[in-house]
């Protein structure tokens, strides 16, 4: 998941500010409220009136052919052939999903870290929902103070996070099925982005009050840091994969890294502020930013059209 939080005075009067941003499959998708906008490609507008889910939407996943939505009433499916959503569960009472969510390829299976905002006292649990519905299975997160994200990968689910046991950051790793540990393994710094190409986790990794960060590819077969970018200017939001290129983000700038010979081989930033990479393909990336939605180009890393903002109009099918 990526989330915008913009200004309202940067916002039009109609703007629709996102909660949650995805793309896949079923193409990009904005939940904005109680309702999730399907994106008119080609305008870069999103589509009216969209679809209403029960409760106000906290985040929204997609896997394979699957759109996961997670509201204050509850967490829905919605499939490729039939787009009515379809509730599979709830959250634990007080529980928010926070960092970065993920869904099983296949579109099955939702992973996420809840944090306990109900009561103050910090507490987060991970969780798992299937699509066939019944209890999620959940498993306490002790000692951890921030999450990157979370994904799963050779049959273990792989949560990034920062805590109080470790000096910097740590990958834990946990049974796909039952959720049980299966140990934890340290990274060079705090970790704020995550994303998963080819049985390898990126994480962008800082020291706190450092200007410069490193983007670090972490093998879970062999337990350890196998590759690392930078350091490079600036401070990290998010990363993305698409195709052979990692794409990562700072506060004005988005990164194109070459995830074959770890290098960087481009860069894109004028006219982005606060730019996050919410999905990206072969051909490119989409990226929100203060202003709105940009598409930005694989091979010269131009933003097509502009930042579009995040405004709503009926487009004619």
């Amino acid at each position: 998941m990526a989330a915008l939080v913009a200004g309202a005075h940067s916002a039009p009067a109609d703007a629709v500010v996102p909660t949650a941003v995805t793309a896949g499959a079923l193409g990009p998708r904005i939940a904005h409220g109680s309702r999730v906008y399907e994106v008119d490609v080609p305008r870069n507008r999103l589509v009216r009136p969209g679809r209403q889910v029960a409760g106000r939407v906290l985040d929204a996943q997609q896997g394979g052919r699957a759109l996961w939505v997670v509201t204050s009433r509850g967490v829905f499916v919605m499939a490729s052939w039939d787009p009515t959503p379809r509730r599979v569960g709830a959250l634990p009472h007080g529980l928010v999903p926070v960092g970065q969510s993920s869904v099983t390829d296949d579109g099955a299976r939702y992973r996420a870290v809840l944090e306990d905002r109900a009561t103050g006292a910090g507490r987060r649990v991970l969780v798992r929902f299937a699509d066939r519905g019944g209890p999620p299975a959940v498993r306490r997160l002790r000692g951890v103070r921030g999450v990157a994200g979370v994904t799963e990968l050779h049959g273990a689910v792989w949560v990034v996070v920062s805590g109080d046991r470790a000096p910097w950051g740590r990958v834990i790793a946990f049974d796909a099925t039952t959720l049980e540990p299966l140990g934890g393994w340290p990274l060079p710094g705090l970790p704020a982005g995550v994303a998963r190409r080819g049985g390898q986790l990126w994480v962008t990794v800082r020291r706190p009050g450092a200007s410069r960060f490193r983007l670090v590819r972490f093998d879970p077969r062999t337990r350890r840091v196998a590759g690392a970018v930078g350091p490079l200017p600036g401070v990290p939001s998010s990363v993305g994969i698409g195709g052979a290129t990692v794409w990562v983000t700072t506060d004005r700038t988005v990164y194109r890294v070459a995830a074959v010979g770890e290098r960087v081989i481009g860069r894109s930033g004028a006219g982005l502020l606060f730019p996050s990479v919410v999905a990206a393909g072969p051909s490119g990336a989409w990226a929100t930013t203060r202003d709105g939605l940009a598409r930005i180009d694989a091979r010269t890393g131009a933003v097509r059209g502009g930042p579009a903002p995040f405004t709503a109009h009926p487009v004619r099918r």
